[in-house]
């Protein structure tokens, strides 16, 4: 039993998670906007009805549609393509450490400390979001490269292109991640002629993409030119202060440090100095290690390149720090007497549950905030429209139904009096100055009369237009 703990480690966290802490993984505009996918996905395949615009990678959506027809709950089908995302990482990843090393004694617990209680991949796992689902895919994709070109297992080809292709429909940043392990393939396929297996793989990779190119048949590179990848800029390297779609935003450091340092973010570091260890303390660094660095720095180097920072990015990246980091730890473990070396573990272990159950703490509370802003609409108003940002997706996927105006999407000529007001002020102070919420704002405190009706936490509150 022991030998399987670290895929059963996430499903224990996800249980505790889902009914211990009543989170459903649901936060915030992206997930609810996810479930909506999932839910034009399921209506399409069950009454033939018409999906509409669908800007964003179909992946996620399409399998959490299909989990949803068993569970009959889109919420807790998202969550657990998630969470199912996790352990399938979690197999993947061992099963590569066994693959390029001979010493395999510590590969069960080095799964189980760095990949399934991982803070960054653990809450990836319990969260509604497409991150942990490209990560499988991309630890899918790397142990087929290294049985294809380790093991010269012919059919792994054909399974490189499969998962390559599944990480890009989940994340279109994904194909930054199979580029070089494509290059590093291309010497076997050519030296021993694997024609039939390329062409093979590339038509089932096709396959894959259909929906995409079905989904995005009158202009399938307009995601180029859509969201944060459209201001996507060199000289963003060396900023920390960013004016976007996401508003204005000021960081600690430049995005190029904040890219190179995710690898020693306290979510991250111990993994970090492992992958350090390998580097700067072995006598040769192998052809793989190098292609897996090659990788993360040329992903890094993207990243940094947008006008944001954001943790979640370099989930599916660390995948390519995790699997050479396994012989630092290796060379670290066997330094270590047996009594020590497992007060070493347990307390590593101790450490990571106790940062991702600080972590995730902030999307428990978002969470719970949409709920009670949910509640005390649903029973102490009428009104059908409501002015909000930042709301409007997160109530009417709760199945409140009134019409929601998007403070961010249009500057409004009037507001129809009687109406409800749902804002934070000071967000839009801070974050949107200049911009269409603080436009809105500012005309309806000075052309109309506000009436406080509530106040919720984290400076949200509801009023009525009179």
């Amino acid at each position: 039993m022991k030998n399987y703990a670290f895929l059963l480690f996430p499903v224990v966290a996800f249980l505790v998670v889902f009914i211990g802490f009543g989170f459903n993984g649901m936060y915030g505009q992206d997930a609810y906007e996810y479930a909506n996918l999932a839910r034009r996905i399921q209506n399409f395949l069950a009454h033939d009805s018409q999906l509409g615009h669908f800007g964003w990678p179909p992946g996620y959506p399409i399998c959490g549609a299909l989990l949803g027809f068993i569970t009959e709950n889109i919420f807790l089908a998202m969550q657990l393509v998630s969470t199912i995302s996790l352990v399938t990482t979690a197999w993947f990843v061992n099963r590569t450490i066994r693959i390029l090393n001979r010493e395999q004694q510590f590969a069960g617990i080095y799964t189980l400390l760095f990949i399934s209680a991982c803070p960054f991949l653990m809450k990836a796992g319990v969260l509604v979001m497409s991150d942990m689902g490209c990560a499988a895919c991309i630890a899918g994709l790397l142990f087929h490269a290294i049985k294809f070109r380790k093991l010269e297992k012919d059919s792994s080809l054909v399974w490189f292109f499969l998962f390559a292709a599944a990480a890009c429909m989940f994340r279109y940043a994904a194909i930054l991640l199979t580029f070089i392990p494509m290059l590093w393939l291309i010497p076997r396929i050519y030296r021993e002629r694997k024609y039939l297996q390329l062409l093979t793989g590339i038509i089932i990779a096709l396959v894959i993409v259909f929906p995409f190119l079905v989904l995005q048949i009158n202009n399938p590179l307009g995601f180029l030119s859509r969201g944060l990848i459209a201001d996507w800029s060199f000289l963003n390297y060396f900023r920390a202060t960013f004016d976007s779609i996401d508003g204005h935003v000021e960081y600690k450091v430049p995005n190029i440090v904040y890219a190179f340092a995710i690898p020693f973010h306290p979510g991250f570091f111990i993994e970090g100095l492992l992958f350090l260890t390998v580097l700067f303390t072995s006598r040769r660094v192998y052809s793989t290690e190098k292609m897996m660095f090659g990788v993360f720095v040329l992903y890094a180097l993207f990243i940094a390149g947008m006008p944001v920072q954001s943790q979640r990015f370099f989930v599916p990246a660390l995948i390519f720090l995790l699997i050479p980091g396994y012989r630092g730890f290796d060379k670290i473990a066997r330094l270590l007497t047996g009594s020590f070396r497992a007060i070493i573990f347990s307390v590593l272990f101790i450490f990571h549950i106790a940062y991702f159950s600080w972590n995730l703490k902030p999307y428990i509370e978002r969470s719970r905030l949409e709920q009670d802003i949910l509640t005390w609409i649903s029973a102490n108003t009428n009104q059908p429209d409501i002015y909000t940002v930042d709301m409007d997706i997160s109530l009417a996927g709760n199945g409140l139904e009134r019409n929601y105006h998007n403070l961010w999407r249009t500057q409004y000529d009037s507001f129809e009096k009687g109406s409800l007001v749902l804002v934070n002020p000071k967000v839009i102070a801070a974050q949107w100055n200049g911009r269409n919420p603080m436009k809105n704002w500012r005309k309806l405190n000075r052309e109309y009369q506000l009436a406080l009706l509530k106040s919720f936490d984290k400076g949200w509150e509801l009023y009525e237009i009179r």
